[in-house]
């Protein structure tokens, strides 16, 4: 029996969708499960109803459960749940997309825990047809002969014959001396156990064949016929709900009772299916398919879990002696071409010996809350097979007010869906921006689509980066209109060396502050080596005091400031510091020191116990630092060969290698909190200009942690107000170990970007994130999606989910690039080697001058 829908490739196009992952229980917060059950089949029935309701009957929708075993179809056993559809060309011309699309966000917008992708033309093909069709099954709903005057009743049954069985069983005849009158066809709604659908997919999982359940329908309409033969029904059951036997046997009278309310609840049955289906009518057919013959076990158990077993009751309103009336499946005979029909997506229906007249169809034509107990995807679970994933998280869609300019961040997504791009607002991003998440999770993806977006937009900006790689893709992807902006700070160049002298205050207000930053540098690098609680075995009072007066002496010249290496030098040649004499500033402190302390210094004097010399106490702890060939070429220089303050007024893009694989990690570190010191003496000097003439400034630092000192709190406090932002990455909050900067951090930070996390970050970013997003949804986000809290307008938004943007990598011309970029820097910021040695030898080699007398 076709239903009008025969047709061809020529005629018709296609398009489907693959579902991809399915939220955990965990992700979707059940409440209830029973309850969480029955609503998502309620919106199943609302998918069923809109897919239904189509203008051409030509439109059909094939849901499909495709299980491949491990093999030549598929490298390892998995499932496959597929969505196809069939529409007429001239529908799907000019606006195929977006009828696809408008397929996307309906799924998305009635199924929140699915996930679901377009399929390719391969592999649309491969679902249409993924085997060559042997062996098919039909399922359908239990059908029933009932004579109203009788408890007796017959099944109704189509042909037991499927492709590939060769045991034909024709119905049965209806009971000798049976009234035409008084047989009524039955249709026994389905009634599936909802928490046992997912069992469908480990069924198929453990075939050793391939094997496809497929669930095709359309919408259509009762016709004139079907709805006489209903009404026909109707007022049978009527007649016999008020029928007295009269002069029956005894035993009939004591049974009528029983077959009057029999008769009513046929009456009810076949009311709802009257009403149900002139409201909204939809034909659907059900098939199992094979390359191999199909178990009866199998093709039963799917029944089972489709429609329910017989007797079973749909839903605890119904009367329970009417359970009867309820559940149950025939496997029926598939009609010739069922190979055809697959690819095709066409639905015929299989034919019902014995049938009665006008009841034809109606064992194939569901209303749609019955409809969704076949057509419906797997519910929430902890595991699936292969071929469809488990998500942990939530999707939250973006607010509709998020800014138009700014930054880029990523792109918002909805249930799985890409969406707008996110921006952040150049006053918002002065709040400053944290992201933290795992290694591999994104972070450094972020960084890098923000970094380049503000080069594209010719913004000012500095990255730090702790291992160079991010550097480099950065300049791979710098656009030629900018090359001149770069400014590469690289300490493995070391034939041509950047200069950056800690020790070379602008102003004489500059001292003070440079000395106590190096202070808090050496405490924090010592901390960390040593323990916080012996750090003071190492830097004591004595310590802290020389190295305080010493810097201040090294500093002591404007026009012709010390260095690191020289500094050091006070400490390990006699009387290198007489270098600075006659002292050029008025600082009584400092004359004193010089008078009273150095002039009586025996820094090189060995211990009366022989024990270390002084001078070797205290320049110990920075040898590392002045030993380093890489360091000693960029620290031993005079002049900084990069002006910061420069950088930052000319919006310029200063490129940061730490090379931690190859200066170690605490060279590394030191030359990065040197770098920031820097950078935070320059922010503050912006202090005495008008606002109008601070142009922004952002700051990018990876692993910002590990760099970050007890004065970093007021950076972070104070930035903003300089125009200076801040974008801070990290893998843990727990690395940072001082809780007054972690503090600092989430306090002042406007806008929080979440990777993927551990338990402890997770518990503890679910503060900033929650209603909107958990723990759980922070500990399961996949790579490159993030959980995002921020502003729009200096006000918070709800936080939403977001996926970042893969820009500058493996850029065809990024060698060339870099090249040409790396070229350009070195001529304007960096000496050649030959030069920075000479005027370190100068510095450590010339004879010094003599004492002089006050």
């Amino acid at each position: 029996m076709r239903d009008s829908d025969s047709t061809g490739d020529e005629e018709c196009a296609y398009f489907g969708l693959r579902l991809i992952s399915i939220a955990s229980p965990r992700a979707v917060a059940w409440a209830e499960k029973g309850e969480y059950l029955e609503d998502l089949l309620s919106r199943h029935a609302d998918l069923v109803s809109a897919l239904a309701k189509q203008s051409d009957p030509q439109v059909v929708y094939d849901l499909r459960y495709i299980a491949s075993p491990a093999g030549e179809l598929s490298p390892a056993s998995q499932v496959l749940a597929v969505l196809l559809a069939r529409v007429p060309k001239e529908l799907a011309s000019g606006d195929g997309h977006s009828r696809l699309q408008g397929l996307i966000n309906l799924l998305h917008s009635i199924f929140p825990e699915f996930d679901f992708e377009e399929m390719s033309p391969k592999a649309l093909a491969c679902a249409r047809r993924p085997f060559q069709i042997r062996h098919a099954v039909g399922i359908r709903r239990r059908c029933l002969l009932t004579q109203l005057d009788t408890l007796a009743f017959s099944a109704l049954k189509a042909r037991d014959r499927t492709v590939g069985f060769s045991h034909p069983s024709e119905s049965p005849a209806p009971p000798s001396g049976t009234s035409q009158i008084t047989r009524l066809l039955h249709v026994c709604p389905f009634a599936p156990e909802l928490h046992r659908h997912n069992l469908l997919l480990d069924l198929l999982r453990g075939e050793a064949a391939p094997v496809m359940v497929s669930v095709r329908l359309k919408g259509t309409s009762l016709l004139a016929h079907e709805q006489t033969f209903l009404e026909s029904q109707i007022a049978m059951c009527e007649r016999h709900a008020q029928y007295s036997l009269g002069g029956a046997s005894g035993a009939l009278d004591a049974l009528m009772p029983t077959l009057q309310e029999q008769a009513r609840q046929h009456q009810g049955y076949q009311v709802r299916m009257l009403h149900g289906l002139g409201a909204e009518a939809i034909v659907m057919s059900m098939e199992v398919a094979s390359p191999e013959p199909i178990s009866p076990l199998v093709a039963r158990m799917i029944g089972n879990l489709i429609a329910g077993p017989a007797g079973s009751a749909p839903d605890s309103s119904r009367s329970p002696t009417g359970n009867h009336l309820t559940g149950g499946f025939d496997i029926c005979e598939v009609p010739e071409g069922v190979e055809h029909r697959f690819e095709h997506l066409e639905l015929e229906l299989p034919e019902i010996a014995g049938s009665p007249s006008g009841g034809d169809r109606l064992p194939f034509l569901f209303e749609p809350q019955e409809c969704a107990a076949a057509f419906r995807f797997p519910a929430p679970g902890e595991h699936f097979p292969a071929g469809i994933d488990v998500r942990g998280w939530r999707y939250i869609e973006a607010p509709a007010k998020l800014p138009r300019e700014g930054v880029v961040l990523g792109q918002a997504l909805g249930h799985g869906v890409v969406g707008q791009t996110v921006r952040l607002a150049a006053d918002d991003r002065m709040r400053h921006v944290y992201s933290v998440g795992q290694t591999g999770t994104g972070k450094s993806a972020l960084l890098r689509s923000m970094i380049l977006s503000d080069i594209e937009a010719g913004e000012g900006l500095c990255l730090v980066d702790p291992h160079g790689d991010l550097v480099r893709e950065v300049l791979e992807s710098v656009p030629k209109r900018r090359w001149e902006d770069v400014v590469l700070l690289d300490p493995t160049d070391v034939e041509w060396p950047v200069g950056l002298n800690l020790l070379e205050p602008s102003s004489s207000a500059e001292r003070h502050f440079l000395i106590q930053e190096f202070l808090g540098i050496m405490d924090r690098l010592l901390r960390d080596q040593f323990g916080a609680g012996n750090v003071g075995q190492f830097t004591g009072p004595v310590f802290q005091q020389h190295v305080r007066m010493n810097l201040l002496l090294a500093m002591s010249r404007l026009n012709d400031p010390g260095t690191l290496l020289e500094f050091h030098a006070i400490f390990q040649t006699p009387r290198y510091w007489e270098r600075w004499i006659p002292l050029e500033i008025d600082e009584p402190a400092l004359r004193s020191w010089v008078e009273h302390t150095l002039s009586r210094a025996e820094y090189q004097r060995p211990g009366a116990d022989g024990s270390p010399s002084l001078g070797s106490y205290i320049s110990s702890k920075f040898d590392p630092f002045i030993f380093d060939p890489m360091l000693r070429l960029i620290f031993g220089q005079k002049r900084s060969t990069i002006r910061l303050d420069q950088i930052m007024d000319e919006g310029k893009i200063l490129l940061v290698n730490l090379a931690k694989g190859l200066l170690t990690e605490t060279n590394s570190r030191f030359l990065g909190m040197v770098l920031l010191t820097k950078l935070q003496t320059v922010t503050m000097a912006r202090a005495g200009r008008s606002k109008k003439s601070r142009r922004p400034f952002h700051v990018y630092v990876d692993e910002f942690q590990n760099l970050a000192t007890s004065s970093f709190t007021g950076l972070l406090s104070e930035a903003r107000k300089f125009r200076v932002g801040m974008v801070l990455a990290n893998q843990f909050l727990t690395q940072i170990e001082d809780r007054q900067i972690t503090n600092a951090v989430l306090g002042n930070a406007g806008t929080l970007i979440c990777f993927r996390l551990g338990q402890p970050d997770a518990q503890a970013m679910e503060e900033r994130m929650r209603p909107a997003f958990l723990a759980s949804d922070l500990q399961s986000l996949p790579n490159f999606q993030a959980c995002v809290a921020t502003l729009a307008g200096g006000e918070p938004m709800r936080p939403f989910s977001m996926r970042t943007i893969l820009r500058g990598v493996e850029s065809p011309d990024g060698e060339s690039v870099s090249r040409e970029v790396r070229s350009l820097s070195r001529r304007k910021y960096s000496r050649p080697r030959k030069d920075v040695e000479a005027e370190i030898r100068g510095a450590f080699y010339a004879k010094t001058s003599e004492p002089t007398e006050d």
